[in-house]
């Protein structure tokens, strides 16, 4: 009866697993298995490469820092100041000379050229003696009780002296700053705006060793 043999021949064939199942079930298993071996190869590389990069490298050398001034004293007159009267000769038309200014307040006195003009500023702690020139102002800070600056590495020696007293000599590319006590204890600071002008340098060496406290030559 080839009906009931077609019936038992489909009965047999639904009882098998299909081949392609199995051949789907084989992938999943092999990819499963790829995917395992890629991330423990890929963490091997990375261990490796972290080991190869960092023993490579050098302690990191914090570079010397040269302290600087957090405040560097203004070198202009307040705008509310008139120019100092200094009785002087009348000299020859358009020649610089040399004129002398003292303060016996504070107990100093300096040269300056004639192209310059003084202006005077005073508080009840300080006094600020400028001398103008519209290519770089010199002054004489003079504080009671403290620097008219202030800078972390301020030592006061013998390294350069004026006047037989120990200083701290700030210098930069445009100024020059010389800090020294007066035998009365005041905070003197002498300041040339020179901004790296050589006729200006010179002139601020001039300034400089030409300051004296009063009394003394």
């Amino acid at each position: 009866m080839p009906q009931s043999n077609s019936r038992a021949d489909l009965n047999k064939l639904g009882g098998k697993t299909p081949p392609y199942f199995l051949f789907f079930i084989l992938s999943l298993i092999f990819i499963a298995l790829s995917l395992l071996a890629y991330n423990y190869a890929l963490s091997r590389l990375s261990t490796q490469m972290t080991i190869y990069n960092t023993s490579h490298l050098e302690p990191t050398v914090n570079p010397v820092v040269t302290p600087e001034p957090s405040f560097i004293p203004v070198a202009s007159p307040s705008a509310d100041t008139t120019p100092s009267p200094v009785d002087e000769p009348t000299p020859t038309p358009d020649t610089p000379y040399l004129k002398t200014f003292q303060d016996p307040t504070s107990g100093f006195k300096i040269d300056y050229w004639s192209t310059r003009t003084l202006f005077e500023d005073h508080t009840d702690t300080d006094s600020r003696f400028v001398f103008v020139n519209q290519e770089g102002n010199f002054v004489v800070h003079v504080g009671l009780t403290d620097w008219a600056w202030t800078h972390s590495g301020r030592e006061l020696t013998t390294k350069y002296t004026l006047l037989g007293q120990p200083t701290f000599v700030y210098e930069t590319t445009s100024q020059k700053v010389v800090d020294l006590n007066s035998p009365s204890g005041l905070f003197f600071t002498l300041q040339c705006v020179h901004n790296g002008l050589p006729d200006l340098v010179k002139e601020c060496d001039q300034f400089i060793k030409s300051f004296a406290f009063m009394g003394q030559s």
